[in-house]
């Protein structure tokens, strides 16, 4: 009797455990992603300059739920610095994980000679 108890919870642990390694799986992809989407937005600022009209046009904005970019001029070098910032929700898939539930934000700064 003792070991189908230690049996049952075994499982339910281990059940536990699939359904954690699961989920932080998919909050690394998300995070990842995001932190991608953020990179190549910080490569576009750096490489054209800052257009929010070029910026609604690229593909993969569409992931992400919000984008701020800040500029401020430095008057004694005249290079842009730009504060990229990207946030994205992550909903967990689980209800036992709702602690998960919440923005994914990712920080750039990207300086340009104007």
């Amino acid at each position: 009797m003792s070991n189908q108890v230690g049996l049952l919870l075994s499982f339910v642990f281990l059940s536990f455990f699939i359904i954690l390694s699961g989920e932080i799986l998919a909050y690394q992809q998300t995070s990842a992603k995001t932190f991608a989407m953020t990179t190549q937005i910080a490569l576009h600022v750096e490489k054209h300059g800052y257009s929010e009209e070029e910026l609604e046009n690229l593909e993969f904005l569409e992931y992400l739920d919000e984008i701020n970019v800040t500029s401020s001029i430095n008057e004694l070098d005249g290079y842009v610095k730009y504060d990229i910032t990207v946030s994205k929700k992550y909903k967990a898939f689980s209800s036992i994980y709702d602690y998960l539930n919440q923005d994914i934000v990712c920080k750039m700064s990207v300086y340009r000679k104007e």
